[in-house]
């Protein structure tokens, strides 16, 4: 294992970044930071991106009046992600409305995105250290999962 010989030319695993510590006031602006910079850039991007073939089919589905009829849509195959999607985007396009363009549609996705990212900084710092858990987070959001929220 790394770290357990004493003969000098061995690395500790958990002393490399000993020296790195954060505070938890720190971490949570860091948190903050990489948090409103990926709300901002995908709200700009998901304004001016057109749909995408898949969202377009969610959409025409969601755009249904009533549950029967998406239910019966679903099954025709007109679309072929779970049902619960489009029941969301329907739900969701009764809520907001669909004056905000096709932001309304791309705001489960961007929620999911960032709820995986919270997610995996909360695994990373139960098991590691808070600043590795930063650098996880940010890389989630600078993934190309970042595509699909947009």
């Amino acid at each position: 294992m790394v770290g357990d010989q004493n003969d000098g030319a061995s690395v500790s695993v958990r002393g490399t970044a000993s020296g790195l510590k954060l505070s938890k006031s720190m971490a949570g602006l860091v948190l903050f930071l990489i948090s409103a910079a990926y709300f901002y850039a995908v709200l700009s991007k998901s304004r001016s991106s057109e749909l995408w073939m898949d969202e377009i089919l969610a959409v025409s589905v969601a755009r249904l009046p009533s549950l029967p009829g998406i239910w019966a849509a679903i099954w025709h195959g007109t679309e072929f992600s779970p049902p619960t999607y489009d029941i969301l985007l329907h739900y969701l396009k009764q809520l907001v409305g669909e004056g905000h363009g096709r932001l309304v549609w791309r705001i489960p996705s961007i929620i999911a995105v960032y709820g995986t990212a919270v997610c995996v900084y909360l695994l990373v710092r139960k098991h590691l250290s808070p600043l590795v858990a930063l650098l996880a987070f940010g890389l989630v959001l600078d993934s190309e999962l970042f595509d699909f929220a947009d």
